[in-house]
């Protein structure tokens, strides 16, 4: 958070193409019977569309800088979702 996020938004295509960002950090503690998450925190950046995301990755900008600081942390392998929202009657 203090650190990656920074970097990020020093990539100025990411003010143009993000709508919102937002961090879930695993605070470690979790209801009797469930195990706690295997993994530190997930964030998410929503977008107007999906060629929003392109355009804000292949920037030179963007790989200068976020492409380095993720290899550190990120688990590429589960990078991208698409929200799917059900609402009950």
């Amino acid at each position: 958070m203090n650190v990656h996020w920074p970097l990020v938004q020093t990539v100025p295509e990411v003010k143009t193409h993000t709508i919102c960002y937002v961090q879930q950090h695993n605070v470690h503690s979790v209801p009797e019977a469930l195990s706690a998450a295997p993994f530190d925190g997930v964030a998410e950046a929503w977008f107007n569309d999906v060629a929003a995301f392109p355009a804000m990755v292949s920037s030179p900008k963007w790989t200068e800088v976020v492409v380095e600081d993720d290899k550190k942390f990120l688990d590429h392998s589960k990078f991208l979702t698409e929200e799917k929202v059900d609402y009950a009657a």
